[in-house]
């Protein structure tokens, strides 16, 4: 009888014994695996708050393109105007007709500062 418990002791003990053993590998290979996602999971972070930055900084730099084209496109568009109102100013002197008519058009065209220091 005590050699049967005996025997029964030995073969719990061998297996959990075996049991833990199994379980320790099942687990280290969970705790391998979450340490990886946790990294891969902390470069993705760093790589998105890179790329948020970089987008950031593009659309302002966007923004800044579209204020130059815009000015431009403006600064052209005055220009040529003025040109206009220069060339009628010029036949008018020359015909000696309407010449007050197309300084004052040709005055409008001013910016505001200088219409007020007039």
């Amino acid at each position: 009888m005590e050699l049967v418990l005996f025997i029964i002791s030995i073969i719990s003990i061998v297996v959990l014994a075996l049991n833990n053993v199994r379980l320790f590998l099942k687990y280290r290979t969970s705790l391998q695996t979450v340490v990886k996602l946790t990294i891969n999971e902390n470069i993705i972070k760093e790589k998105l708050a890179l790329a948020l930055l970089e987008n950031s900084r593009i659309q302002s730099d966007d923004g800044f393109v579209k204020f130059l084209s815009e000015s431009r496109d403006w600064a052209f568009n005055y220009i040529e105007d003025v040109q206009k109102k220069i060339f009628v100013l010029k036949q008018r002197y020359d015909n000696k007709v309407g010449l007050d008519e197309s300084l004052k058009e040709l005055f409008d065209t001013l910016p505001q500062d200088n219409k007020e220091k007039q």
